[in-house]
């Protein structure tokens, strides 16, 4: 949906209402009762979408603090 609305030229705000429209969608989704899974991949992509500088800046520091720390929740964090 990002990418789709990157590809038809929207404003960046309104990709970003996007992207947390999808992310809602994920996390809540009226077909399974408005349950659903945790939407990290949903937001991961978004982010490598709308911001990926900044995402591979974060990817980098998390995949080090992982390797040093060996927990990858806490370099999540």
């Amino acid at each position: 949906a990002v990418f789709l609305s990157k590809l038809f030229g929207l404003d960046y705000s309104l990709q970003w209402m996007v992207a947390i429209a999808s992310i809602l969608g994920h996390c809540y989704s009226p077909f399974l009762n408005f349950n659903g899974g945790k939407g990290v991949s949903t937001i991961m992509g978004s982010v490598v979408l709308l911001i990926p500088i900044e995402s591979l800046i974060g990817l980098t520091v998390w995949f080090f603090v992982g390797k040093v720390l060996k927990i990858s929740s806490l370099a999540s964090i």
